[in-house]
């Protein structure tokens, strides 16, 4: 019998941000408070097309209320950043939470407060990036075999989960 997957036996692209240590996340936090910007190298594959791993972001320090559905965010959520696309804003208990989420995530993330904004991507330079006809095809295959997708960006290492690499 042919064995089905379902969408959680796949782990999401996400599932492996390591974690920033607490000081790592106070200095980025002071760097955006007394330059206004910062640049970070993004690893995750779930903004793919739009961000692929190895891509340098300028993060611009800014306040929850100037930001547009459609705006990169890097946010921190769980000792880990995330740079995900912002798709709006809600109220719940009177409290303002940011809702985001990967371009090639089905879900959205768990909404977060105005205190885990960091800023919004204003630049993106293409460091990670491979040739337009590549991009496209693993693109395509993202939809079908996220998996793979991780190998061939990420390397078989850090695609394989933790168990087998004993």
């Amino acid at each position: 019998m042919p064995r089905v997957r379902t969408e959680a036996a796949v782990p999401p692209a996400d599932a492996q941000v390591p974690v920033v240590e607490p000081v790592h996340l106070q200095l980025l936090r002071e760097v955006l408070q007394r330059f206004g910007r910062a640049r970070l190298r993004v690893s995750g594959t779930s903004m793919l097309p739009a961000l692929w791993p190895g891509d340098v972001v300028e993060i611009v320090a800014t306040d929850a209320t100037a930001l547009h559905p459609g705006d990169l965010l890097l946010v921190e959520r769980d000792a880990r950043l995330f740079c995900h696309r912002f798709l709006g804003s809600l109220q719940r208990s009177g409290q303002l939470l940011l809702r985001t989420r990967g371009d090639l995530l089905s879900r959205e993330d768990p909404p977060v407060g105005p205190e885990a904004l960091l800023g919004r991507v204003e630049a993106a330079q293409g460091a990670g990036r491979p040739p337009h006809w590549l991009a496209v095809l693993l693109c395509r295959l993202a939809t079908v075999w996220p998996r793979p997708l991780a190998w061939m960006v990420q390397g078989r290492e850090r695609a394989r989960p933790a168990a087998s690499r004993r």
